[in-house]
């Protein structure tokens, strides 16, 4: 939707600054993530080590918080690539992946680079380094999972770094400490379970918005696995899927318009997809009353589905999706 953003920003970082962080516990476990967003499951009892602040992390450990959300610092690697057009000095670049599971949160998680501070062998802070680092972190409904990715540099030559986590990035006082070894890689699970949600419509359903400014609508109208690929990106999707949609404005004074970055999409294993970028001369179109549109997005994901879920937020600085669209027989 056209929003005016900065106002809310804003608004946003006055409300949260100062702010500690109010996570209570934090604790290493090898539960498994939960399924339902009716039905959490708690981390098995047995698999739960209580930790205390002195403890240092390393790559693999899995940490909770608050029985919240779950945290994997998965791989750091080095990279020989640079980009030309950064002033910036570095020894090396690295790129860390970590995979963030929402365990039981109503409010969806985000994890990003802002949420950690990085120091190199020699104490020096690093910061993040501008070449293409792999996966960006997704807002994460309940019971999905994320891989995500990010690139930094260090001023002296590192075999080992330090990494900070801070459940709130306004806070002075990190929650948990990882010492990481450069060139160390864990085993990444991203098996697990499509997750079921209220409020879920199907595919070919027209979807009724009503929000304070007016009345819009928006249809999923087809989801198909293609086999199109684009041969500059990066990227290695285990699938693509194209998905057709319309939206119409109803009664909006606003212009509506809807792009895929108002989707989530989740595959059949819980993990959180990613939009991919494969041609299509059908965009979405800033939308007047009375009026309406069609469009395609492109979507990679981790795991080959036979069904998805895709998640639909009206404002993107809501915690929560609005609604869900899932698309079954896709194999």
């Amino acid at each position: 939707m056209k929003k005016n953003w900065i106002a809310v920003v804003l608004l946003s970082i006055l409300a949260l600054s100062g702010c500690g962080s109010s996570v209570e516990s934090v604790k290493k476990t090898d539960g498994d993530v939960p399924v339902k967003k009716e039905e959490p499951v708690d981390a098995p009892e047995d698999a739960v080590d209580e930790q205390d602040e002195d403890v240092v992390y390393t790559i693999g450990d899995r940490i909770t918080f608050d029985d919240q959300y779950a945290l994997t610092i998965v791989s750091v690697k080095e990279t020989e690539e640079r980009n030309e057009f950064s002033e910036k000095e570095v020894e090396q670049v690295l790129l860390i992946e970590y995979l963030y599971e929402n365990l039981r949160s109503e409010d969806e998680i985000y994890i990003s680079d802002m949420e950690f501070k990085m120091v190199d062998e020699g104490g020096n802070m690093m910061d993040t380094y501008p070449v293409d680092s792999g996966f960006s972190p997704e807002y994460t409904p309940m019971a999905a999972k994320t891989l995500a990715s990010f690139a930094v540099g260090t001023t002296e030559k590192s075999s080992k770094i330090q990494v900070h986590y801070y459940d709130n990035f306004f806070s002075s006082q990190s929650d948990c400490v990882f010492s990481l070894q450069v060139g160390s890689e864990a085993e990444v699970n991203l098996n697990g379970a499509l997750p079921e949600y209220e409020n879920t419509f199907a595919v070919g359903e027209t979807i009724e918005i009503t929000t304070e400014d007016g009345v819009y609508t928006v249809t999923i109208d087809s989801v198909e696995k293609t086999s199109e690929r684009n041969e500059y990106e990066v990227k290695n999707p285990e699938a693509v899927y194209k998905i057709a949609y319309s939206y119409a404005n109803v009664s909006m004074e606003e212009p509506v318009y809807i792009s895929e970055y108002s989707f989530t999409l989740i595959d059949e294993q819980g993990n959180t997809g990613y939009v991919y970028p494969n041609f299509s001369d059908e965009y979405p179109s800033e939308t007047i009353k009375g009026a309406k549109s069609k469009a395609v997005m492109f979507f990679g994901t981790h795991k080959d589905s036979g069904s998805l879920v895709l998640a639909f937020k009206d404002n993107m600085f809501n915690t929560n999706s609005d609604f869900y669209i899932r698309a079954d027989n896709l194999n």
